[in-house]
């Protein structure tokens, strides 16, 4: 598979330093937005949750940046460091079109919100191929955490940028039922093989929009 970036002469390319971190068009409009402080990913996590239910709550290291895993009961544990670390800067990786320039101002690519609709030929390529000097946002991680999926709370469910209608909250008879029952049915649709059934562990990442990063000069 090839990188259209890397490969179009009219973008130099240069070396990556900053870690990306994807999301779908309307989580990132809830982020812009800020409906959304929180994403839960299960990048590194992949052993544990071969047999999630054997595993004891895990202990952090001092910094903060690894957690032990102790299988229950006893045994030998395993480290697992988080993807993203507290106090990290990371950039929003988004879909990014090349053949929608349009026709007065022409640009090396575009997004979804801002792409020319009379463009039927235009191709998206998938967020993992967006560099950092493409990006246009930003997050600083505030918080990590590992925890089982089920242990969500709906103050977490709406961290994670879900919106309700006013109508469809008057009538719920468990409000913490309601979110946590919104959630699993995204979850599943993005995770068909960690379903909420199966209650995987996962990373929550805590964080706010912030500015791109100044660079530093030597």
């Amino acid at each position: 598979m090839t990188n259209p970036i890397q490969d179009n002469k009219e973008y130099p390319s240069g070396e990556e330093v900053m870690n990306g971190i994807p999301f779908k068009p309307d989580m990132i409009k809830a982020i812009v937005e800020e409906r959304k402080t929180q994403a839960r990913r299960l990048s590194g996590l992949a052993k544990v949750n071969q047999e999630p239910d054997t595993w004891c709550s895990p202990m952090s290291n001092t910094a903060g940046t690894a957690w032990l895993f102790s299988p229950q009961p006893g045994g030998i544990g395993i480290s697992v460091k988080s993807r993203y670390q507290v106090g990290e800067v990371v950039y929003i990786k988004e879909a990014i079109c090349f053949e929608c320039y349009g026709e007065t101002s022409p640009k090396f690519c575009c997004f979804k919100e801002e792409h020319n609709k009379d463009c039927d030929s235009a191709i998206w390529h998938s967020p993992l191929f967006l560099p950092e000097r493409v990006a246009r946002y930003f997050l600083k991680i505030t918080d990590v955490r590992p925890e089982r999926l089920q242990e969500i709370t709906s103050e977490d469910c709406r961290a994670e940028g879900l919106t309700a209608a006013s109508y469809e909250l008057w009538k719920v008879a468990n409000i913490e039922t309601f979110w946590r029952g919104r959630y699993q049915r995204l979850w599943d649709s993005l995770y068909p093989k960690q379903t909420w059934a199966s209650n995987p562990w996962n990373f929550v990442y805590t964080f706010e929009l912030v500015d791109k990063p100044k660079e530093e000069k030597e």
